[in-house]
């Protein structure tokens, strides 16, 4: 009887487990039109350095992107790199507001 108890505890606990880890907030979504630099650094942290952080393939690659896309306007753009494949893409005004922000997942 308690290995049945404790056989249906365990895809309980990851269930659980996995709910709770989407159910929580990233930091790129708290990030909102309108926000200043200041406060995009305080909520993502210090941005990437493209020239130091970044290969030339991703900075081609980002370029590239930002090319194509509608940036609503945005003078310049702070990228932080979150993972080997995963940045966000922040988009200021001469104001240094926030006016647009993508999230780039790069494919091999």
């Amino acid at each position: 009887m308690n290995y049945w108890t404790a056989a249906w505890r365990v895809p309980l606990v990851l269930a659980l487990t996995l709910l709770s880890a989407c159910a929580t907030t990233s930091a790129y979504e708290k990030v909102s039109v309108g926000q200043t630099t200041d406060q995009v650094v305080a909520i993502l942290g210090k941005p990437s350095d493209p020239g130091k952080d970044l290969a030339k393939l991703e900075r081609r690659r980002i370029q590239w992107i930002l090319s194509k896309t509608d940036n609503r306007g945005a003078v310049t753009f702070l990228i932080w790199k979150r993972s080997s494949r995963l940045f966000y893409l922040i988009g200021f005004n001469k104001k240094e507001m926030v006016v647009v922000k993508h999230r780039l997942l790069m494919e091999d």
